[in-house]
């Protein structure tokens, strides 16, 4: 249930002069809390911390960046976060998330870059890990509506070529397996877990359940599939073990 998330306090989106005191005073941590996941995104962030929190027993931060912290908009908003998060927040064992929305304008990439950069340098001075996730695929449809009824009739056709798909994000697939040969940096692929070796659809691979609520959201079903894979990738990150192998997405 999304409503039973940690969110990054809402105040801390607004410039009011006393929202910096408050999510310091929101965010104390006992010193024996368990690790962590603090994860960077927007609805997409929301539908995959559905999965992490039936997949794992991590405690989830979702920090939005739709509304004043932008990974391409370098300000006094992510300096504050940044700064909270590495001198205050941050506790060796604990993981910084990151997952980015497909349809990425290709310049904004090198801002985007330039910000997991910075992360990526605040997880080897905390001791902490950096997963970055990949988006699931987009469907040209409404998900609901290519889903076979009871007589086995869609109203549309959500099939899509997996290569093309992969075609499509390649130059944000080529900056994420860059970012990921960064020391403390891991990557996981979800494009490919929601695809057969040859096409992407609206339903889950082998499955006769909707993987999707909308064109890009993942349905509950959908977030729920991915548990397990996030279970052994949050494990291999735990453990301080090299995943920078597993789930990889190949190069288009």
């Amino acid at each position: 249930d999304p409503r039973k998330l940690t969110p990054w306090p809402p105040s801390a989106l607004e410039a009011a002069p006393d929202s910096v005191q408050f999510v310091r005073e929101e965010l104390r941590r006992p010193e024996s809390e368990k690790p962590i996941l603090w994860l960077f995104g927007d609805s997409h962030a929301e539908r995959l911390s559905v999965g992490l929190r039936l997949g794992t027993e991590l405690k989830v931060v979702l920090i939005k960046t739709g509304t004043r912290i932008q990974f391409d908009t370098p300000g006094v908003m992510q300096d504050t976060m940044i700064d909270l998060l590495q001198n205050r927040v941050l506790k060796p064992g604990d993981i910084m998330g990151c997952i980015f929305r497909a349809n990425l304008a290709p310049h904004k990439l090198a801002s985007h870059e330039a910000f997991l950069q910075r992360l990526q340098r605040v997880a080897v001075a905390t001791s902490t890990r950096l997963a970055l996730f990949s988006d699931n695929p987009w469907l040209q449809h409404n998900g609901p509506l290519c889903h076979p009824f009871r007589n086995g009739h869609a109203l549309r056709n959500c099939w899509m070529s997996f290569d093309d798909v992969k075609f499509e994000r390649k130059n944000l697939t080529t900056m994420l397996v860059r970012t990921a040969q960064l020391p403390r940096v891991s990557l996981l692929d979800l494009t490919s877990l929601f695809c057969t070796q040859s096409a992407c659809s609206e339903s889950l691979p082998g499955l006769n359940a909707l993987a999707f609520s909308d064109t890009n959201h993942l349905s509950d079903s959908g977030s729920a599939y991915l548990a397990p894979f996030l279970c052994l990738f949050t494990q291999s990150l735990l453990a301080n073990a090299s995943v920078d192998e597993v789930l990889r997405p190949e190069l288009p």
